[in-house]
Order: C-alpha cells, then sequence, then structure tokens
C-alpha cells in the first residue's frame, strides 16, 4: 500500500485521518505542518510519500507556498498531492499544481475514493 503524508495543523483532524487511513492499510507519516517551510520539505525528502495530503491553510502557512515548493523539488515533484480545505480551492489547487482536491467536511468513503484515485494514476 502506498505511503500517505498527512499536513494538518489539527491535531483531532491529522490523529482521525492517520486512524482512518492505517486501518484501510495505508502507511502514515504525519507533520502538524506549523515549522518552517524548509522544514517540510526535509520531511518529506526523508519519507518520500507516494501521496501528500494537505490543508491549504497550515497554522499561519499557505499550503499553496508548500505545493509550489514541492512541484520545483526535482525529488519530490512527481509525488501525488491533495489538498483540502473548508472552502470550494479546487480550481485553484489544480492550477497550483494539486492532483486533486477534497473540500471539508468530507466523508470517510470519499476521502478513500479520492486516495485510491490517485494510487491509480
Amino acid at each position: 500500500m502506498p505511503k500517505i503524508m498527512i499536513i494538518e495543523d489539527d491535531n483531532s483532524m491529522r490523529f482521525l485521518l492517520g486512524a482512518l487511513l492505517q486501518l484501510e492499510g495505508y502507511q502514515v507519516v504525519e507533520d502538524n505542518g506549523c515549522g518552517e517551510n524548509e522544514g517540510i520539505m526535509a520531511v518529506l525528502e526523508r519519507e518520500l510519500p507516494d501521496i501528500i495530503f494537505m490543508d491549504v491553510h497550515i497554522g499561519n502557512k499557505n499550503g499553496m507556498d508548500v505545493l509550489k515548493l514541492i512541484r520545483n523539488n526535482s525529488v519530490l515533484n512527481e509525488v501525488k498531492v491533495l489538498m483540502s480545505s473548508g472552502m470550494d480551492l479546487t480550481d485553484e489547487c489544480i492550477q497550483g499544481g494539486a492532483n486533486g482536491f477534497i473540500m471539508k467536511p468530507f466523508t470517510p468513503e470519499d476521502l478513500i475514493a479520492q486516495i485510491k484515485s490517485l494510487s491509480a494514476i
């Protein structure tokens, strides 16, 4: 099963997402995203996930900025990225380089379907 990196600043959400994905058989790595962008990039390069699930708003950071760093990184630029937000930012995220977008609140079934879809690409 693919390795999924969850970048989410809400501890409860990160825990629930991690538990759900682990129950589905995925290997999960978590980051609260609250460190420096370069710190997030170092974790991503060390872990080399297959899929990144990232909130658009990570504490006081913009996940779109992190997405841009990922797409400009020769080690990570092919990693699938699924973005999430409470606002419909589908177009912005896809244009910014994300492979998918899911709007909060979402059901576990919808999330798993999106992850499976990205795994098949």
